[in-house]
């Protein structure tokens, strides 16, 4: 009875939720000059995938080691970005559905950047560093009032940041991974020229099978592993390489893509598949820059993208495929990165790329120097104290290192005694004069030890008297 109850009440509450926010108009937005109002998109990501909840299925069966994994952490109401946050598909922008963003122009002022080098490093505390690490990745949006959204974000009390880079240009973060993919799909819907990146917890890995027959079926192979390893695999195909694709070659192995949250540590330990044995292999790291291909920039992936369409070979706006123009020695193409004719968009000779790249390793560079900057402050931290690595207190105590040394022969102790005395800046005392006399005046003639004792003879009466 008491369930029945709580039933009704939730199913009201959403009913009520969803009139709410169906009653609110969304406002038309001003675009940008020049691109274009009606744009259609037809990159849409589909993450219904990451919205399935996994369950554990118990599988007595199987021969491999190792329990299978539970179902993903649930969303958490502390602020953290986790990989659970779902979103309602009877209204997709159920939080942020009534936001209205204002276009807002570059003016002619000068903008300033900041002096990073001015920046005093020790201002970022271990505070600050886990506070960047919790959020989102940046959603980086363009020609919006700056003020005006943060006015109808603070009202949604949702938990964000921006960090303006240029006039024109600001990265968006929030907190929540629910938050970040109701904002992607809004900017696309409403054709907002913004681009983003993947969260962590969506990414998919990928791993390649060896050892299948090269004419297995992957509806077959993907039917037994989902047997093996319930809610794990995403999809199977045949692995193909730029090499084998110009060849025609059937490469023989199988690329198998995991569920977002799943790790490949869960299959890797698979022997068999379909009575056939089998081995793992990680496929090798591209080291390309993406590029999108629908603006045409680099460093991200059209997935993530809503700016406006742009061609590869030709200065008009619209999707990929629908290009009528023939390349030939009389008509060449336009790139719209460099704003020049004679290369495609994807050329990798392009003076914009190489600006790019130019920017990107300079800013891996300074990445790496902060990240050993804390290295280099115990290095001179150590210096500066006097600290002596690979000596113990005694060691220093006695000026000895911390080891077991042999005793010294009487021969090489008066060696370094003498050499003590020839080596010191300051003049030997009268003691160590006498006591380096008696010690060598029968190597020398009589003469020259006459002349020295009566020097040191001399010197004993000044001191002591006659």
């Amino acid at each position: 009875m008491q369930n029945s109850n709580d039933q009704s009440l939730t199913a009201k509450n959403q009913k009520e939720g969803a009139a709410i926010f169906e009653s609110l108009k969304v406002s038309d937005i001003i675009m940008e000059e020049g691109a274009s109002a009606q744009i259609q998109d037809q990159d849409e990501w589909s993450l219904s995938s990451c919205e399935n909840e996994f369950r554990a299925v118990k599988n007595k069966k199987r021969k491999y080691p190792g329990a299978l994994f539970g179902e993903l952490s649930k969303p958490k109401l502390d602020g953290q970005c986790t990989a659970g946050g779902t979103i309602n598909r009877n209204n997709r922008f159920e939080l942020l559905g009534d936001l209205e963003f204002v276009a807002d122009g570059p003016t002619g002022g000068n903008f300033v950047r900041n002096n990073r080098s001015s920046i005093n490093n020790t201002q970022n505390t271990q505070s600050q560093i886990k506070d960047k690490i919790s959020y989102c990745p940046p959603i980086i949006i363009e020609n919006v009032n700056v003020k005006s959204l943060i006015g109808q974000l603070k009202s949604k009390n949702v938990e964000f940041k921006i960090k303006n880079k240029s006039q024109s240009k600001s990265k968006l973060y929030f907190r929540e991974l629910s938050v970040h993919q109701e904002m992607v799909e809004l900017l696309r819907e409403k054709q907002i020229s913004a681009h983003s990146f993947t969260p962590r917890e969506l990414k998919r890995q990928s791993v390649i099978c060896r050892g299948l027959y090269f004419k297995s079926d992957v509806t077959e192979i993907k039917m037994e592993l989902d047997n093996l390893v319930p809610d794990t695999i995403d999809s199977v195909s045949k692995f193909s390489t730029e090499f084998s694709r110009k060849r025609d070659v059937d490469t023989g192995l199988f690329l198998v893509v995991l569920k977002p949250g799943r790790k490949a540590s869960e299959i890797i330990g698979l022997k068999f598949i379909l009575n056939q044995v089998v081995s793992w292999e990680r496929p090798k790291s591209n080291a390309k820059i993406p590029q999108c291909w629908r603006c045409q920039q680099w460093g991200h992936y059209s997935k993530n993208c809503s700016r406006p369409f742009a061609c590869l070979k030709c200065d008009q706006e619209h999707g990929p495929g629908e290009c009528t123009l023939v390349i030939s020695s009389e008509v060449l193409p336009f790139c719209v990165n460099c704003s020049e004719r004679g290369h495609t968009s994807n050329y990798r000779g392009c003076p914009a790329y190489k600006r790019y790249l130019e920017f990107r390793n300079k800013a891996k560079l300074e990445a790496k120097s902060r990240k050993n900057l804390a290295s280099v402050n115990v290095e001179r931290a150590l210096h500066g104290s006097n600290v002596v690595r690979d000596r113990s207190f005694a060691g220093l105590f006695d000026n000895t290192l911390n080891q077991k040394r042999a005793e010294k022969p009487p021969l090489i102790q008066e060696f370094m005694m003498v050499a003590k005395l020839l080596c010191s800046s300051e003049p030997p005392s009268l003691e160590d004069r006498i006591r380096d006399f008696l010690g060598s005046y029968r190597s020398k003639t009589k003469d020259q030890a006459r002349k020295e004792c009566l020097k040191l003879m001399k010197d004993i009466q000044d001191v002591y008297g006659p």
